[in-house]
């Protein structure tokens, strides 16, 4: 659900055709008409700024669905997503992300969300001490020796 603020949807009902009261309230969405509501930056809607608050707030919706999705979802929605994402980040702002991730995997210790027959089929599969080595490995090996060299790919 989005909360919109009373100019949010007096714009959407005013120039969008939505079917909606023109005041403050929460509304269940699909994907177009998130797109709608994101893209919005004309009228007393707040401009670029609130424009950008609302593709956060989206998607910050979003991710807080996907914590109750299994391994397995999570993987299905990460593969749908991905052939349509692009970044003006470079190998070196990306690094200290992904050294974060593996460190938290490495130093991950509690329940594996979706462990479980009902999260994830190939619960029986997951090892939380193999999956902490290999992360371990991984950064040491490789995150924590990258170099400007191996961090540009050819063209």
């Amino acid at each position: 659900d989005i909360e919109l603020t009373k100019e949010e949807a007096s714009y959407l009902r005013n120039n969008c055709g939505w079917k909606i009261k023109s005041t403050a309230q929460s509304l269940r969405v699909d994907g177009n008409h998130a797109l709608v509501y994101m893209r919005i930056r004309k009228g007393n809607t707040g401009g670029d700024e609130a424009r950008t608050g609302r593709q956060q707030k989206v998607l910050m919706t979003l991710i807080g669905q996907m914590k109750n999705y299994s391994t397995t979802q999570m993987v299905s929605a990460v593969n749908e997503v991905i052939p349509y994402v692009r970044t003006g980040l470079t190998s070196t702002d990306i690094l200290p992300l992904i050294t974060e991730t593996f460190s938290f995997i490495a130093n991950f210790d509690g329940e594996v969300p979706g462990a479980s027959a009902r999260g994830c089929g190939n619960y029986l599969l997951m090892n939380l001490p193999e999956a902490r080595w290999e992360a371990t490995k991984y950064l040491k090996e490789v995150l924590e020796c990258a170099t400007e060299e191996n961090l540009i790919y050819p063209d």
